[in-house]
């Protein structure tokens, strides 16, 4: 894969490129939307990544990481409605962890009665 390899060699611009050309290519394989969400991540570029996610959970539903890693950008954002119905959709497809992820969302939203139920219902 040569955008990959573009990637570990510094050339950032190539291998976004190659991603770009691999979606132009075949929009209904997922993959490159998850991959270019982390490039596009590492770029500190958070609201292009929050949309290959999304991209990438209209085309595989239920792929828990996926809304695991949505919902950590959208912290990021200060998009904590989105953030706490994305832990909720990873705690519904079976992730237990996801539980304090969500709780802290709550804290900065300000819901603290809503922080402390989520935590006690984790332990």
């Amino acid at each position: 894969m040569r955008r990959r390899t573009y990637s570990l060699r510094g050339e950032f611009d190539l291998s976004l490129a190659g991603l770009n050309e691999a979606i132009a290519l075949n929009e209904k394989n997922v993959d490159p939307y998850l991959e270019r969400s982390q490039f596009l991540y590492s770029r500190d570029d958070y609201d292009r990544a929050i949309g290959d996610l999304t991209k990438f959970i209209e085309r595989k539903l239920d792929h828990g990481i996926v809304y695991t890693n949505r919902a950590a950008l959208g912290h990021r954002k200060g998009k904590y409605d989105s953030t706490i119905a994305d832990y909720t959709k990873r705690i519904e497809i079976n992730s237990k962890d996801a539980y304090c992820e969500r709780a802290s969302a709550h804290e900065k939203k300000g819901d603290y009665r809503i922080s402390i139920a989520v935590y006690t219902v984790r332990i």
